[in-house]
């Protein structure tokens, strides 16, 4: 009787369910699923499908003050005539809540890159100069203060970075429109997490942005995209998968091969983007 997630069908341009779950799996390969909240591929049919469907409102959407919910007004029509086209399934991500996070606020000045002026509290520089190979490392010692909770400028700075060639790898398109970029404390200490990741599959031309944002990379994280790219092009296995079935299916997306395509182009371009940075690691 007790909520522990949320079940999210595939509703407009931003919800995209492959691109949540491919994102949550990306960071379990990387190993920093730490930094991004739990996101699993469920086909939603029969009882399970009538019980979702039974919970989506028949009636316009709006506030206690009688206003219209327009977005989620337009979600919950979306959903409907998604329905109504074909009532066998429906395509979802289970989504499981953990600490409630908080949005950043004051990151981005055009609504799609990260602000060159955003800095934290106590940081030496700039977060956008901190993961540029440019400007200087981030240090371990230096404490840092935000979202309530403390941490260090280095941590922090890898959280951002990592995050951003996530995105690159999932071309997400949607990460600085507001909302969008998060931070978790708990037991006092904070971190910048990823937990919307539906506004994805936005091409060459957003994973290219995501690249322009960050050049100083985890070293360990660098090297496992370098080795899942080696899988793409060279046909190297990866953590044990050989072929792209076992791959798709790994990685959660065997339900979207076109998907997958775009997945693989952009890991493909990020590795490129790691490779013409050498030794630009924190």
């Amino acid at each position: 009787g007790k909520p522990v997630g949320a079940i999210i069908p595939e509703k407009n341009s931003s919800g995209s369910v492959t691109g949540e779950t491919i994102a949550f799996t990306i960071s379990r390969a990387l190993g920093v699923h730490d930094l991004y909240q739990p996101g699993v591929y469920k086909r939603l049919t029969g009882r399970n499908l009538q019980a979702f469907m039974q919970i989506v409102p028949s009636t316009t959407l709006t506030s206690k003050s009688g206003k219209l919910l327009k977005l989620k007004d337009e979600n919950r029509k979306a959903i409907l005539a998604r329905y109504a086209k074909d009532p066998s399934y429906l395509d979802a991500v289970f989504k499981r809540w953990d600490e409630k996070p908080k949005d950043v606020e004051n990151i981005s000045t055009d609504s799609i890159s990260l602000s060159p002026k955003f800095t934290i509290a106590g940081a030496s520089a700039p977060m956008a100069s901190l993961i540029s190979c440019r400007g200087p490392q981030p240090s371990a010692a230096r404490r840092v203060t935000f979202a309530g909770g403390v941490s260090d400028e280095l941590s922090a700075a890898k959280q951002m970075s990592v995050i951003l060639l996530i995105d690159a790898m999932t071309g997400q398109r949607d990460r600085f429109s507001g909302g969008n970029l998060q931070t978790i404390t708990k037991n006092g200490i904070a971190k910048f997490v990823s937990i919307d990741n539906g506004g994805t599959w936005g091409g060459e031309k957003w994973t290219n942005r995501n690249l322009a944002m960050v050049s100083r990379f985890d070293r360990g994280v660098a090297e496992k995209i370098l080795a899942m790219a080696d899988f793409f092009e060279r046909g190297l296995p990866f953590m044990g998968l050989r072929n792209d079935a076992e791959m798709m299916s790994a990685f959660d997306i065997a339900q979207s091969p076109g998907d997958y395509a775009k997945f693989k182009n952009a890991t493909i371009l990020t590795a490129a983007h790691i490779r013409q940075n050498p030794n630009c690691f924190f």
